[in-house]
């Protein structure tokens, strides 16, 4: 079975988990690039499939920007001819737990910032000693193995809600598990909108890069061989591999 994995696209972030008739989160840039998308994976299913329009079946996480997006995707395959099932939204494809953006990036770069009434400097030669890329800090959960000294230099309100963030083997875990699930269903085309943390693994295993991510609006397919979930196909330009 092939999966299509798509990232949602620019969006305004002023929805959190909405449902799916209130969903419209997006920029226009980002309905644009999401159009484009899906008119791309139209192209190249109607070529795999030879000419036969066949059944899709939509995943979401239940967030505005990857609802919005999906509604999108489906309304693009549908007026190109494919048979669209009802979109299902899973909290396995939400987005990363407790966390918050704020923080984590001043943790990897550094900085004055404010934090729940407080004001303080955040010293990446502390919280990010090896001067790792975002992706990379993510991914490594360095968040989470601050040393000692990196602590004491940060309020307790911080280090609290940095040691709630999820970790990202749970992350990964989550996209495995609705990977899994979607071994059930019945369409034969099965298409994902999620967030960039969930997708990292398999981009790692795509561009044999660590530091690389999935553009915004953009897809790759997975595909299952023997029970295990393999990267095939990749969306061109999808990738991006300038993370500083």
């Amino acid at each position: 079975m092939d999966v299509y994995i798509f990232r949602h696209a620019a969006s305004n972030y002023r929805q959190g988990m909405v449902n799916l008739v209130e969903a419209n989160d997006l920029t226009l840039d980002g309905i644009i690039d999401t159009t484009n998308s899906a008119a791309d994976l139209a192209k190249r299913l109607e070529k795999l499939s030879k000419g036969a329009l066949l059944p899709v079946q939509l995943s979401s996480s239940p967030f505005g920007r990857c609802l919005h997006s999906s509604k999108i995707i489906d309304e693009t395959l549908t007026n190109a001819g494919f048979l669209a099932h009802p979109i299902k939204i899973s909290n396995n494809l939400g987005e990363v737990g407790n966390f918050e953006w704020y923080l984590f990036n001043a943790l990897v770069k550094g900085g004055k910032i404010e934090y729940e009434g407080e004001t303080f400097d955040v010293n990446p030669d502390l919280t990010n000693p090896q001067n790792l890329k975002i992706t990379r800090y993510f991914r490594t959960d360095s968040a989470h193995k601050l040393a000692w000294n990196a602590r004491q230099s940060l309020p307790k309100s911080c280090l609290d809600r940095v040691d709630t963030f999820e970790r990202y083997h749970s992350v990964v875990k989550r996209l495995s598990s609705e990977l899994e699930t979607i071994l059930s269903f019945d369409a034969q085309i099965q298409v994902i909108c999620t967030h960039e943390g969930l997708t990292g693994e398999f981009i790692e295993q795509i561009s044999k890069s660590q530091d690389a991510y999935l553009n915004m609006g953009m897809y790759f397919g997975a595909r299952n061989e023997g029970g295990i979930w393999v990267p095939y196909d990749c969306q061109k330009g999808a990738i991006n591999y300038d993370n500083s």
